[in-house]
């Protein structure tokens, strides 16, 4: 009996510790639909661009559906930045993501990304008209 107890223990231990992947939809409950544009800015340039074609926004919904996210067990504020990108409903700023090629900083909390973004976030910067 002790030893099931020892077990079911630590077993316990070990699903409170375990590294849990998140969605997107935990960070954002509402319809993608419902996004009237994304402003992005360009890390290294500074550079901005709105993105307002409901097709494009769609793409970038949909690469942010398909990634999973691990919470970084470090959390120190760290300088720079890959994309800058802001969510809009109407003239309400919904979310505010930071990104770099593998990693995402969401309501002040970092996550590593299970792939590299770079390339779709290169993509979706060019389809963007100015700011």
């Amino acid at each position: 009996m002790q030893k099931f107890f020892l077990l079911l223990f630590i077993s316990t231990i070990i699903a409170g510790c375990s590294v849990r992947a998140r969605k997107f939809e935990k960070f954002y409950a509402s319809d993608p639909t419902r996004v009237t544009h994304l402003v992005i800015q360009k890390g290294d340039s500074g550079e901005m661009r709105k993105v307002t074609d409901q097709k494009e926004i769609d793409a970038f919904f949909d690469l942010l559906y398909s990634l999973s996210y691990i919470m970084e067990k470090s959390q120190t504020p760290r300088d720079g930045y890959l994309y800058w990108v802001e969510i809009y409903e109407n003239d309400a700023n919904i979310l505010l993501l930071t990104l770099t090629q593998d990693t995402a900083r969401i309501n002040n909390v970092y996550y590593l990304l299970d792939k590299d973004i770079k390339g779709e976030l290169d993509e979706l910067f060019r389809a963007g008209g100015p700011f």
